[in-house]
Order: C-alpha cells, then sequence, then structure tokens
C-alpha cells in the first residue's frame, strides 16, 4: 500500500473559503479552523501572505468572515517559507493562464504565489499536496487543477482532504 503521509499541505484561497461551504455552522467552522491551525502550528499547513491578501479583498460583511479570520490569526506561522519571485515568475511562463486577466488587479493574485511555494517545499524534499477547489477552465483563467497537472503538482479537493484529515467523517 501507497504511503498517505503528507508532509505540506499549502493551500490556496478557494479550499480555505471551501471550508465555509462544507461546515454551514459558524460553530462548526470554528472548529475546522482549530484543527487547522494546530496543522499550522505543526507545520503541516501553509500558504503564501498572497493568500491573506486575497481574503482581505473578498471581505464579508455579512457576520464573521473566519476564513479571513483564520488566515489573518496564522499568518506569522502559515506564511514562513520566503518565495523568491524568480520562480514566480518561471511559474508564469509555463501556465501563464493561471492569472485572470479579466480580474481588475488589487492586489497581487495569490494562484501562481501557491504553486510556487508547493514547487519550493516539492524541490526541499518535502511531499506536498496542495489544496484547490478550482477544477473548471475558462476562457479567461486556468484552473488550479490544470495548472497542477502541467507542473506535475499532486493537488486534491478540500472536502476529501477534510475527510482524509478526519476532519469531516467520510460518507
Amino acid at each position: 500500500m501507497v504511503s498517505t503521509k503528507v508532509d505540506i499541505w499549502v493551500a490556496d484561497t478557494c479550499s480555505i473559503v471551501e471550508v465555509r461551504r462544507v461546515f454551514p455552522k459558524d460553530a462548526d467552522q470554528v472548529r475546522v479552523y482549530k484543527r487547522l491551525q494546530a496543522m499550522v502550528v505543526a507545520s503541516e499547513y501553509c500558504f503564501p501572505k498572497q493568500v491573506v491578501g486575497e481574503l482581505e479583498a473578498l471581505r464579508s460583511t455579512r457576520g464573521p468572515d473566519r476564513p479571513l479570520e483564520f488566515v489573518k490569526n496564522n499568518e506569522s506561522n502559515a506564511c514562513v517559507h520566503p518565495i523568491p519571485y524568480s520562480l514566480v515568475v518561471d511559474i508564469l511562463k509555463e501556465v501563464p493562464g493561471v492569472l485572470d486577466h479579466k480580474k481588475v488587479a488589487t492586489h497581487d493574485e495569490a494562484d501562481p504565489y501557491v504553486l510556487a511555494l508547493a514547487i519550493l517545499l516539492a524541490e526541499q524534499g518535502h511531499q506536498v499536496t496542495l489544496l484547490t477547489d478550482e477544477r473548471k477552465d475558462n476562457p479567461s483563467k486556468m484552473s488550479m487543477n490544470t495548472a497542477c497537472g502541467i507542473l506535475r503538482l499532486p493537488c486534491m479537493p478540500t472536502r476529501t482532504f477534510l475527510q482524509r484529515s478526519g476532519i469531516l467523517p467520510s460518507p
């Protein structure tokens, strides 16, 4: 049997927000984000600082914004890996469609940084899986799933990750 141990999970913005969809009740979200925080502290879960910027730009005004609270509370522990800009440039040469050219830029898009972080950690010898729920390509943007395939990075949707981590009971 193949080992299912993953050293580091690298989270895309959409995977952090997906927790809110999987767990609509606020108390459940708080519980899940606490479990994810324990993984951050154990250096098993991370994201680049650009994820924080995207969530700040998407800030919810309807009640508590648990995804934003989670990234802000964990930024100092989750964003500890410096990402060389040259690696981001190399990623964008390989998968330029990962940037949404129709989106008005108010901050750096996180996707190329998420991909760069996953590659950086893999090159350092970690077993890495990228967490993303972006599965559908469209004319203005390549999905993260497609970008991961091109870059030969393993990726997984949030629901499956939550089940495999024991956070969400398996069906």
